[in-house]
């Protein structure tokens, strides 16, 4: 005969009833306050809630569906070409993490607040190891695990620029070269006729600037430049938010590792561009939070490459990365019926205890890679 899970079937009746949905309720707000992409997501307003099911899709334009036109009078209209609708298809990605109670715990916590308070403890803590797997996937994606998030690697793939033009004076179209796939959609590199499928990313090698580049942002310079003169590294960063900026769509989030953030601090002291943003109180103390024209600016470790080769680009040297974000463009959805879902204790089979688990089912999602991008090799010696 099966040993049983507990001796007081009253006692775990009253935590999958009461204690563990109220925690796991709390789990979000503690998740968003500390965790590093939980809480740029909610400080942007990015999540989104809904009944999303097992995918989502998202519309894909090639360019605008209408040709604008002039004419005069009784003049012969072209009903120019429409393009035929496509959609990327994001499925979402579950994760799961238990909460497990061994039966000693219940016969030496006495007390129903105090295997309580043993319960909310455990749970805050399963669930903040949770948030932080979340945080790291959203990051660096699936390319190591079809199961995770797609991330921001997948979505802003690490690879050189149309090097058939300065980096300095290139066009827009230089800067997206991507031919990955992302949301199931194939993407094709741009040329000078614009051509593409309207999907990819920018990116750009610091390292590709020119013979000696500078790799970091200085006031100082390498032989290939004048002494003095604004590091190359610095005038492509400008020259990197120009391309991202179509219309009155320009970048209004930059996540970087460190040492990025920290050299424009120094670079640009006396100009004034960059200062300290909001605190960001409870938030990992490891990620810096600073504004530069206008833009939020979070810098930390965690936010740099993998290292793993990127399908359809190249791996970059060192973790050390820029990326440039439109925060309209991108959403991440949760559904509603596993967002933080307390799944009850059960008995264990032939096992002294009794297991509950906490659920999330989400997706990090890019509607329109082309106004992001990403600076890689920042810091190659």
């Amino acid at each position: 005969m099966a040993f049983p899970a507990n001796q007081d079937p009253t006692t775990l009746n009253a935590l999958a009833s009461g204690v563990f949905p109220s925690v796991a309720a709390g789990v979000r707000d503690l998740i968003k306050k500390e965790i590093p992409m939980f809480y740029i997501l909610n400080k942007k307003g990015m999540e989104k809630v809904g009944n999303w099911g097992a995918r989502h899709l998202v519309r894909v334009l090639e360019t605008d569906d209408s040709q604008p036109t002039s004419f005069t009078g009784l003049d012969l209209l072209s009903k120019g070409t429409v393009q035929a609708p496509r959609s990327a298809i994001f499925p979402l990605a579950n994760y799961d993490i238990n909460i497990t109670i061994p039966w000693e715990d219940e016969i030496n916590l006495t007390g129903a607040q105090a295997l309580g308070d043993y319960v909310e403890e455990v749970t805050f803590k399963q669930c903040r190891a949770l948030g932080g797997r979340m945080s790291d996937d959203m990051i660096h994606g699936n390319q190591s695990n079809s199961k995770n998030f797609l991330g921001l690697e997948q979505a802003l793939v690490t690879i050189s620029h149309d090097t058939t033009g300065s980096a300095l004076t290139a066009a827009r179209w230089q800067f997206h070269q991507g031919t990955s796939t992302y949301g199931g959609v194939t993407r094709v590199a741009q040329t000078a006729t614009l051509a593409g499928t309207g999907w990819e990313n920018a990116a750009a090698d610091i390292t590709d600037l020119a013979a000696l580049p500078e790799t970091t942002f200085c006031q100082t310079s390498s032989s290939a430049n004048p002494v003095g003169s604004v590091s190359e590294c610095m005038k492509l960063f400008t020259r990197f938010l120009n391309v991202l900026t179509y219309e009155g769509t320009s970048p209004d989030l930059i996540l970087s590792t460190w040492a990025p953030q920290e050299d424009m601090g120094n670079a640009a002291f006396g100009l004034q561009r960059i200062f300290q943003g909001e605190k960001g109180e409870g938030l990992d103390i490891g990620v810096n939070i600073a504004r530069y024209k206008g833009m939020d600016w979070y810098a930390s470790e965690k936010f740099g490459h993998s290292l793993v080769a990127p399908t359809g680009g190249t791996v970059p040297t060192v973790a050390g990365l820029i990326y440039g974000l439109t925060s309209s463009t991108w959403s991440y959805l949760v559904e509603a019926r596993a967002n933080w879902a307390a799944i009850p204790f059960l008995g264990l089979t032939d096992q002294a205890g009794a297991i509950g688990r906490i659920r999330h089912r989400g997706q990090l999602i890019c509607k329109d890679p082309a106004i992001n991008g990403v600076l890689y090799n920042y810091g190659v010696a």
